[in-house]
Order: C-alpha cells, then structure tokens, then sequence
C-alpha cells in the first residue's frame, strides 16, 4: 500500500477532515481515511494519507474531492486532486 495524496492541516486550529468522493482507473484501489467516508478530526501539522493500491498491472489516476472545515464554520475548504499512478506487478 502507498500513499497517493498527502494532506496536510496548515491552518491555526484543529479542521474536520473528509474525501467526498474518489473515483479511480486502472487497476487501483483506494482507502480513505482508515476506510471511512465519516469527518476526521485532523490538528494542526497533522497529515493524513489517501492510500491506494494496485490490483493488476494497469496505470491509473485517482480523483479525489477533499473537504476540510473548522467546527465554528470560520473556514471551510474544498479541493480536487487528480494523482497518475504507476502499477508494477500489483504494487503501488
């Protein structure tokens, strides 16, 4: 399993951390957040990794959509990410 996307808290308190939706081709899979689609609390400088991993040979991309929002409401943030990935004998 490899780390596809990093995230990374740069803000000045604690944000509520969720994928929205993942979509992937090739042959990957993907886990998210310790397998749930569920809010995760994340402190600042804390990172999280979108894992993902090679069920075949196929070169793939995984497209992401990332919200992060504080529990106030103050900030709120969302972000798409598209990562290419190459597969090497079923490893990521």
């Amino acid at each position: 399993m490899g780390s596809a996307l990093t995230i990374t808290n740069q803000f000045g308190w604690e944000l509520g951390l969720s994928v929205q939706d993942v979509t992937t081709t090739g042959s990957l899979k993907y886990d998210l957040l310790d397998n749930s689609r569920d809010r995760v609390p994340i402190e600042t400088g804390d990172e999280i990794n979108v894992s993902v991993t090679c069920d075949g040979t196929s070169d793939g991309t995984i497209s992401t959509v990332i919200f992060a929002e504080s529990d106030d409401g103050e900030i709120s943030v969302r972000t798409m990410q598209d990562v290419s990935i190459t597969c090497n004998a079923g490893s990521a």
